[in-house]
């Protein structure tokens, strides 16, 4: 597998725990009353689902980003070879300028 996949498959094991923490929270709505403190159980297991669904949101966020530079990367790559032409056309003026080949400083 490659990191691609293994990100994707974690993706998806979260968010089947998500769905799965759902369904159990749903179940358990109502045994308790309003304004009881959580049981050491409930707290751990809302810590869980917390923490899956900052792993899920974080992991969507970075393939999100690796999608656009992916899909940006032809036009970087240009701009990058485009920069690097300016700079070298440019530099023999510059030196020329500073040297005081121009007329400027001789």
């Amino acid at each position: 597998m490659n990191e691609v996949e293994d990100s994707l498959s974690f993706i998806l094991s979260s968010q089947l725990t998500l769905d799965e923490i759902h369904d159990i929270s749903l179940s358990r709505k109502g045994k308790a009353r309003d304004g009881t403190p959580l049981t050491d159980e409930e707290y751990a297991f809302k810590l869980f689902e917390e923490e899956n669904a900052t792993a899920v949101e974080s992991l969507r966020i970075a393939h999100s980003l690796q999608r656009a530079i992916d899909a940006d990367q032809a036009i970087l790559r240009d701009i990058s070879i485009d920069e690097l032409a300016a700079v070298h056309l440019i530099r023999p003026y510059n030196e020329g300028y500073i040297l005081g080949h121009w007329g400027v400083l001789g």
